[in-house]
This record gives C-alpha cells, sequence and structure tokens, in this order.
C-alpha cells in the first residue's frame, strides 16, 4: 500500500508501507536484553499521515508510525499507543524506523496494532514541536488513533476490536498520562475504552519537579531539555519572553535559537547539550529566575502558569494506571511517580500504582 487515499476518510490522509519485520527477528533482538516473550506476530510497518490540530487548535497534518501484526489466521487486534521520548530532530520520530520503533514493532508481535505519534512539529508535521504541551500530545495520539482505525478498516479489512491500551517513555510518559487524562476529562471513554494505560518514567508534575531543576545549583544531565520547554511555552502560550537573550545569558542566546526554528533535522539533543552549561543559573538570565523563585508562592509568573497548565499528576483515573519508574534516572525524577500515585490514591484512584 503506497500513498493510498481513504475516499470517506475523516482523519487519514496518506499511508505508505515502510517494510517488515519477523516475530523471530524481535525474538532474537529481544533475547540479547535477556527478555524472553512470546511474540506470534510477523509486523507490517506503515507510516500514516492524518489530520489533527496544532497547540493553538488550528488544523495541520501530523504523521506516525503504525504497526500491524501480520497473520493470516487472525484479524482481530486490540490498539495500543506508544509515545516516545524527547527528540529534538525533526526526522528523529518512529515513522522514520529509528530504533525506538522497535518498541512499537514488539507490541505489534505480540497482538496489538500500535499507534507511534510522531507528535505536533514532529515528522511530517510543519512548524516547531510544543514539547510537553500535554494538550498536544493527547490530540495527536488520539487523532492517530482515529486515523488508524480508518486505515484498519478500509485499506488493511481487519477489525479494531475497541480496546485500547496507553503507554510511553520519558517525554512519553508524559504524553500517555495525558492522553489518559483528556480522553476522561472530555468524556471520550465511549470512543477509545482504554482498558489500562502504564506511563514510563514522565515528568507529570512539571510544576514541582521541573521547577525545582530550574532553581538547583545542582548540575544537570540535560539542560537542553530546559531550553526546549522554553521555546516550546513560548510558541504555545507567547508571554515566555521577547527574545532569546531576555531569558538566556550570553552566548547561549545565540546558540540556541537554531534548534529550535521548527526546520530542525540536523541538530540533536547530545549537540544541544554540549554546548550548554549543566548548572541552569549559568543559563538563564539572574533576573528571571529570580522573579521566578520569588513568585514561588503566588505562582502567577507566565512560566509558573505554564507548568501548572501541564501538569497531569493530580486526576483520579476511573482506569487502572501503572507508572513505571528507575530510581537512577539522572533526567526526569522518579519522584514524578511517587507523588502522582500518592495524589491519585488520595483523590480516589480505584488501581493506580507506582512500580
Amino acid at each position: 500500500i503506497s500513498a493510498s487515499l481513504t475516499f470517506n476518510a475523516q482523519y487519514l490522509v496518506s499511508s505508505s508501507w515502510v517494510g517488515g519485520t519477523s516475530s523471530a527477528y524481535l525474538s532474537l533482538f529481544l533475547n540479547t536484553f535477556q527478555y524472553n516473550l512470546d511474540l506470534q506476530y510477523d509486523v507490517n510497518m506503515y507510516k500514516i499521515i492524518y489530520n489533527t490540530v496544532d497547540a493553538n487548535g488550528e488544523s495541520t497534518i501530523a504523521s506516525g508510525a503504525l504497526l500491524v501484526p501480520s497473520n493470516p489466521n487472525c484479524i482481530d487486534f486490540p490498539i495500543s499507543v506508544y509515545s516516545h521520548g524527547t527528540s529534538l530532530r525533526k526526522t528523529d520520530v518512529p515513522s522514520n524506523d529509528v530504533q525506538e520503533t522497535t518498541i512499537g514493532k514488539v507490541f505489534a508481535a505480540g497482538g496489538y496494532f500500535t499507534c507511534m505519534p510522531d507528535y505536533i512539529g514532529m515528522g511530517e508535521s510543519p512548524g516547531l514541536h510544543p514539547y510537553v504541551h500535554a494538550e498536544s500530545e493527547a490530540t495527536s495520539a488520539i487523532d492517530m488513533i482515529r486515523a488508524a482505525r480508518e486505515f484498519i478498516a478500509d485499506s488493511l479489512e481487519m477489525i479494531d476490536n475497541g480496546e485500547v491500551f496507553l503507554t510511553g517513555y520519558s517525554q512519553g510518559g508524559h504524553a500517555c498520562m495525558a492522553t489518559h487524562k483528556y480522553i476522561q476529562d472530555n468524556n471520550l471513554g465511549s470512543e477509545f475504552n482504554i482498558i489500562a494505560s502504564g506511563p514510563c518514567s514522565g515528568p507529570y508534575a512539571l510544576s514541582i519537579t521541573m521547577a525545582d531543576t530550574i532553581t538547583s545549583l545542582m548540575p544537570y544531565s540535560n539542560p537542553g531539555y530546559i531550553t526546549y520547554m522554553l521555546a516550546s511555552y513560548q510558541l504555545v502560550y507567547g508571554n515566555i519572553f521577547n527574545s532569546w537573550s531576555e531569558i538566556l545569558q550570553s552566548p547561549y542566546d545565540t546558540i540556541v535559537p537554531p534548534f529550535f526554528n521548527g526546520a530542525n533535522t540536523t541538530l540533536d539533543m547530545g549537540m544541544l547539550n554540549a554546548l550548554l552549561p549543566s548548572v541552569v543559573d549559568s543559563l538563564i538570565e539572574d533576573s528571571v529566575l529570580t522573579n521566578f523563585v520569588n513568585d514561588s508562592v503566588n505562582k502567577n509568573h507566565p512560566l509558573w502558569l505554564a507548568l501548572l497548565d501541564n501538569d497531569n499528576y493530580d486526576w483520579t483515573p476511573l482506569n487502572p494506571l501503572n507508572m513505571y519508574y528507575c530510581t537512577a534516572d539522572e533526567q526526569v525524577a522518579y519522584e514524578n511517580a511517587l507523588l502522582a500515585d500518592s495524589v491519585m490514591n488520595q483523590n480516589g484512584a480505584s488501581d493506580v500504582q507506582s512500580i
């Protein structure tokens, strides 16, 4: 199937077959990590482009990888969604069959139609990616499921059984949580029957853990994440800064902008981190940090408001939710999961735990 158009599609714009992977290969791959999973199906990979909205609610397109179990004796599967970790280059996305796409292939080989959204502003989607922006993470996943369902029914002539499973890692953990919350908050449960979600190592409490990172005097391994977040929230909210020189010290105010021009396909996060200081008070302008710290009680500063708007730890999931974390994670504080576990259970969640 190459660049096929579905006549009655609302969400699906186009699809193209990328390639196939055998279950035997995936099993051998997992065995190198001492994982032994029962993978029954070979996998076909498709790149799909679909209609969605950007962070401002305007119509746009997005892309993603759809991994499909290949077995003539079974055509009826649930849908899983895997949201990927932080990537800076627009090309470092699942639909381009990067290393992280293998995770989706494993899920598909286990018996899932697996959606791996590239996110808004990544892959074929124009403009800058609104990094850790909860609503657009959620809508890009939800609209990809809708497009995938059209493709599954019309082009593959297979059956989506209506069950939905959500997961994701790092930024994708935040995106997974955002997707689950968005579906519940907007009463979309009849359309998206979430059986369970498993967000992994996500920054769910941005106004706490990311704020701690911004104000800390301790070195941070990925200062590029902070500049990515600043660029994102300026894109979405428009009130974080007027120019990079207002918020970043020299020379970082001139080093950072090319990474976030909305068309970056060559500069990756490793390159950015190597160019930035590991201690944030050497990166962000003193006056900005002072204003941010001084407003830590009322939280009326635009950056505080943006962080608060994208928290997703304080709600009450109605479906089973397991958060997975690593205590040695130096990029996303594992306390995000412990805090979310505590708050959700205090709120009365019936089946939430951190692992």
